[in-house]
């Protein structure tokens, strides 16, 4: 792979405006439909538009599957990974996949130079990316 590639800058991405989100206080039941309904695989909860945590298919699969009794009575926030690693538009291709590998994760948030939640990213966009390039 060509090393120019690796050390492009996120913003060369077409990432994803308005990456999916809700607040920590919803309900899993209410996430996972709209995380059905909208055909994705990561939510990320916000609270004053920063990045608090993240929920994924693997959440649900390790914490959820086989003990559904808690789908309709717990919330977003006692079942989120907290604290996701971010990255800035700014970063590197590079950065971002040593982050993974290490991390074992598929999906970042990419926040602003306040903490806001400004786009997603994930495993899929940096595949394309690099195919097309």
């Amino acid at each position: 792979m060509d090393q120019r590639i690796l050390n492009m800058n996120l913003f060369r991405m077409n990432l994803a405006d308005n990456p999916f989100s809700c607040g920590p206080e919803e309900l899993l039941a209410d996430v996972v439909k709209k995380m059905q309904k909208e055909h994705i695989g990561c939510l990320f909860i916000v609270e004053n538009d920063k990045p608090i945590g993240i929920f994924t298919e693997r959440d649900y699969f390790m914490k959820i599957a086989g003990n559904e009794s808690q789908f309709n009575s717990k919330k977003i926030k006692e079942l989120m990974t907290p604290n996701p690693v971010c990255l800035h538009l700014k970063d590197t291709l590079s950065k971002a996949l040593q982050y993974m590998n290490l991390g074992q994760f598929r999906h970042f948030p990419i926040i602003d130079d306040a903490g806001k939640l400004i786009k997603a990213m994930s495993i899929k966009d940096i595949v394309n990316f690099i195919l097309s390039h």
